[in-house]
């Protein structure tokens, strides 16, 4: 911000609260997106259409002949590149404050307004990620059982559907994140995890740096990570997917769409003539992607 003459302006201490309001917001999206962390992210380029490509490239097929001494091969290796593609989606919200509630609330109002506007912007952006790994086709069911109609309330997670669902992961080749893949639970699976003795005693002496936020544990290879935010399935008994994921899973648009908007009292005009309302809102354009399901396994058990 500039001074001219030792004097700051209206329009100089707006544009200083707007760059405030926009850091404070993105600070809390951005600190409660738990499945952001791991996906693939694509900017969204400039004038973008309502629709945008993620791509996935193939694995090459192995050589079925050795090479011949001074022969060059007679067919390169086809480099196969998929496209999905997605049409965007907008969300957004606002909330106004009057005049007397910033004067009277005995709680800083604005200041816990961005905070909530922040954690509202994270967990629809979350629930729109879930959303689209619900439906991906690669899922486990807890026991054994074939349907979700069909798990029970005994039918929790355990360290063996853990270990079913890595291996899962390495058959289909899945890359990892440094070594481990990366598993979302919901609390209440993640009680059930702490009550598993076998699941307790390998983690007992797991390395205590923690690399992600949310991170709780490390068991066979995968990483276990908290998101309340995650939804229960509602079926003949509440259900939670937990999300065992490799890298390039799933992709997701970048946050830089992710707008912050602040309207002072009196900036609306006739609409606010004795400058009463104050207004903070948000709004962001995004989308995610499932790149490759064989990367993603859905493990849907019951919680105690």
């Amino acid at each position: 911000m500039s001074v001219t003459s030792g004097t700051i302006t209206t329009s100089q201490v707006s544009e200083e609260l707007q760059t405030f309001f926009d850091a404070r917001t993105l600070e809390v999206a951005e600190q409660n997106l738990p499945l952001r962390q791991f996906a693939v992210v694509r900017p969204l380029p400039a004038r973008h259409s309502l629709t945008i490509q993620f791509t996935r490239f193939e694995k090459l097929t192995l050589p079925v002949s050795e090479l011949s001494e001074g022969t060059v091969p007679g067919t390169p290796a086809a480099l196969t590149v998929n496209t999905i593609t997605a049409a965007m989606d907008q969300w957004g919200d606002f909330i106004r404050i009057s005049d007397l509630a910033e004067l009277t609330f005995f709680h800083p109002v604005v200041e816990e307004s961005l905070y909530l506007l922040g954690l509202q912007a994270a967990e629809t952006i979350n629930r729109e990620i879930e959303d689209v790994l619900v439906a991906g086709t690669n899922v486990q069911y807890a026991s054994g059982v074939a349907a979700r109609t069909s798990l029970g309330a005994g039918d929790t997670i355990t360290a063996a559907e853990v270990i079913k669902a890595v291996r899962t992961l390495r058959n289909n080749s899945g890359r990892t994140f440094n070594g481990y893949y990366i598993a979302i639970v919901h609390p209440n699976v993640e009680a059930d995890l702490l009550r598993d003795s076998t699941f307790v005693e390998a983690t007992r002496y797991a390395a205590a740096e923690r690399l992600f936020k949310g991170e709780i544990a490390r068991f066979y290879g995968a990483i276990f990570v908290r998101a309340e935010s995650t939804t229960a399935i509602s079926s003949t008994v509440t259900v939670y997917p937990t999300f065992f994921i490799a890298q390039f899973a799933y992709a997701i648009t970048d946050l830089q769409d992710l707008r912050v908007y602040h309207h002072p009292p009196g900036s609306a005009g006739t609409a606010d003539p004795l400058n009463q309302i104050r207004t903070l809102g948000w709004k962001v354009s995004f989308k995610a992607a499932i790149l490759n399901n064989n990367w993603l396994v859905r493990l849907e058990s019951s919680a105690t």
